[in-house]
């Protein structure tokens, strides 16, 4: 079955429709021999207004994303484009670390494996993606930029159905069975190759780099357990494992190793035909670990318990008040310790860490006008060094113009608590700072003028204060590409402001047989600490497009390609250069910050999928060319050895990822 209808916009049909009534889609093969029809059960967690969503079956066929619906998000506005295509959460003008990644609403400590090559999670897990920009419900909160949700399917299969999965990357194997008509299970596992393939290519050529090594896997239990509703039972597990040498029978001068195991549980239930609740819990144990030029370690550590407790109801008919009320906890046991011997830098430090918050959000519906607001109050600690409370109201208002017209309002206040790192007074941190905060607003409209066309507009406006600041020179495990800049050595401080604005287009036009989709955003970033004046953010990017085409062909064809196109990442130029005599080295002398752009970047991926249809099984392949114009685009600033002139990182040239898939 060949899906082609993209959910890569606000889904009306399921925030209007009571939450008892299920949604249906007609989808049809390419043939139009086979036609089934799919049942999505409204569920709570869907009833989130402004989001944006990604359906697994759609969005797999589309280019660029190589079979992972995740890396669909960086196509959607307001989502800046990564360095390498790596899968960091650029969102509206903020940075990777500000926005939230949750699987079914708790958080997943580690989304893709090295270097963004595939999600962690394999995709017959999930169902759809839920992208939230910003002004998202008080649902979500630890946050002042976006938040993306994975969200399961709870919906028992009828039949067992099992896949095989081989392309360059990794092989993958996974499985459904139902056990009763009340209980299922389901089970995935995958392992990269990269390395079996590689590593003898690399010693063939007398390089000594070790290639990424990744594996994963997931066990899953559905149960109905009669009136209390459906318990979603999952316990997953990922590692990554990577190694760069200099020279031949040396030790590394990188070594990573990131990794992580999670038990969660789920109870979804409706308590009467208006009132729908969701428990969920979660444990785990995630471990990094960096070696810098064979001495220089970082090691972090967590074990987390997580929980959330929520009860919704949904407005109904003209005149009706909708409800959600909610508590969630955030915490656990916390340890890092980072070591420079060549700097005599020993940072280290072990404690409990813990968010509590409680949440409510009203919606009443007046006619053609939604209006909901909502407040969130949280509670953060860190052992007996750090206490602090945070207050965060919301407002969003949706009107409906008819049929085809919408138009949507929202504003509200964010809080994100500062680092451990940065509050532990047994290290370098200081326990006065305080939360980091964003003020968000935001205006759209949305638009179906006919038939198969979605059409829709947002302008933004975004204030940030009380950033942290100070200690950019920091020894640190990056979860994103870390960039050079003029560091800050200043002891750790709130003196850090933000201002993001801009605006978005995106439009979707879709048939049986085509699906057509562009994205559009305009936006300002900028930073400043005390009183200097403001400067570009370092992940500023003014224009940001994705164009996709996808066309279902005759004999199970399909051809698909995607343009992107974006402003070159800014950085701060080198003003003077010292020479270290002794060292025969260079040391730089940076100008004015972030006041220069690399060239803009642009890039062509292309996609062809084939499928065969057996009496008992299916086999599909696909060739997802990625970059393949071999354009080399300027990815991130570096300068040659003595800082003379600039020499970026060039992007990766033409990827042929080649897949081959079997299902029965």
């Amino acid at each position: 079955m060949w899906v082609s209808l993209l959910l890569l916009g606000p889904a009306a049909a399921a925030e209007d429709n009571p939450a008892d009534e299920p949604q249906r889609l007609e989808a049809a093969n390419n043939d139009a021999e086979i036609t089934e029809e799919i049942t999505i059960q409204e569920s709570l967690r869907r009833a989130v207004p402004g989001e944006r969503r990604l359906s697994m079956d759609d969005a797999a066929m589309l280019p660029g994303t190589n079979g992972d619906v995740v890396k669909m998000v960086q196509n959607l506005p307001g989502v800046a484009r990564a360095p390498f295509g790596t899968t960091t959460l650029l969102i509206r003008g903020t940075g990777p670390r500000q926005s939230a990644t949750l699987l079914d609403g708790l958080p997943l400590p580690l989304v893709f494996h090295f270097g963004g090559l595939t999600t962690v999670l394999d995709s017959d897990m999930l169902q759809e993606v839920a992208v939230v920009p910003g002004n998202a419900s008080v649902r979500y909160g630890r946050l002042t930029g976006g938040v993306v949700d994975l969200r399961s399917d709870t919906q028992l299969p009828d039949k067992a159905h099992a896949k095989l999965g081989f392309s360059l990357l990794q092989a993958s194997a996974s499985a459904e069975v139902p056990v009763t008509d009340n209980l299922a299970i389901q089970a995935a596992v995958r392992r990269s190759w990269i390395d079996a393939v590689a590593g003898p290519v690399l010693e063939a050529a007398g390089q000594q780099a070790r290639a990424p090594r990744y594996y994963d896997g997931q066990v899953r239990i559905l149960s109905e357990v009669g009136a209390l509703g459906t318990l979603d039972v999952m316990a997953l597990g990922s590692n990554d494992t990577f190694a760069w040498f200099g020279t031949a029978d040396a030790e590394p001068l990188v070594d990573l190793n990131l990794r992580f195991w999670q038990v969660r549980a789920r109870l979804l239930g409706a308590a009467s035909p208006r009132w729908r609740h969701e428990t969920a819990v979660g444990f785990g144990i995630t471990d990094e670990h960096l070696v810098l030029n064979t001495i220089d370690q970082a090691t972090e550590s967590a074990h987390s318990l997580a929980a959330r407790h929520e009860w919704l109801r949904l407005p109904r008919g003209q005149l009706d008040l909708g409800a959600r009320l909610g508590v969630d906890v955030l915490g656990g046991q916390e340890s890092y310790r980072y070591t420079s011997p060549a700097t005599q830098w020993d940072e280290s430090s072990e404690g409990p860490r813990w968010t509590s918050a409680v949440y409510a959000e009203l919606t009443g519906r007046l006619g053609i006008l939604d209006l909901s607001p909502a407040v969130r109050a949280t509670r953060m600690t860190l052992g007996s060094i750090y206490t602090d409370e945070a207050l965060e109201p919301r407002l969003a208002a949706l009107v409906r113009l008819g049929d085809d017209w919408r138009l949507r309002a929202a504003t509200g206040r964010a809080t994100q608590w500062p680092e451990t790192r940065e509050l532990d007074t047994r290290a370098d941190g200081v326990a006065g700072l305080a939360p980091e905060r964003a003020w968000q607003n935001s205006l759209g409209a949305e638009w179906r003028p006919l038939g198969g066309l979605w059409m829709a507009g947002t302008v933004f406006a975004n204030r940030l204060n009380s950033l942290v600041v100070g200690r950019d020179g920091r020894l640190e495990i990056f979860d994103s590409l870390p960039l050079e800049v003029p560091e800050n050595t200043d002891a750790y401080s709130n003196k850090g402001e933000g201002r993001v604005y801009g605006g978005e287009l995106s439009a979707r036009w879709d048939t049986a047989e085509t699906l057509v989709f562009g994205a559009l955003t305009v936006s300002r970033s900028e930073r400043r600490t005390g009183d200097q004046d403001w400067v570009l953010f370092d992940y500023d990017q003014p224009i940001v497009f994705n164009g996709l085409i996808s066309r279902a062909l005759p004999r199970s064809w399909r051809l698909g390609a995607r343009v992107r196109l974006g402003s070159g990442n800014p950085y701060s130029p080198v003003a003077q250069r010292v020479q270290l005599i002794g060292e025969h080295s260079w040391v730089p002398v940076y100008g004015d910050r972030v006041q220069e752009r690399l060239p803009p970047f642009w890039s062509l991926d292309l996609r062809v999928d084939k499928g065969w249809t057996f009496d008992r099984w299916r086999l599909a392949a696909s060739l997802d060319l990625q970059n393949a114009t071999w354009h080399r685009n300027a990815e991130v600033h570096a300068w040659t050895w003595d800082y003379s002139r600039l020499s970026p990182v060039r992007g990766l040239p033409t990827l042929p990822m080649f897949g081959l898939e079997a299902r029965w």
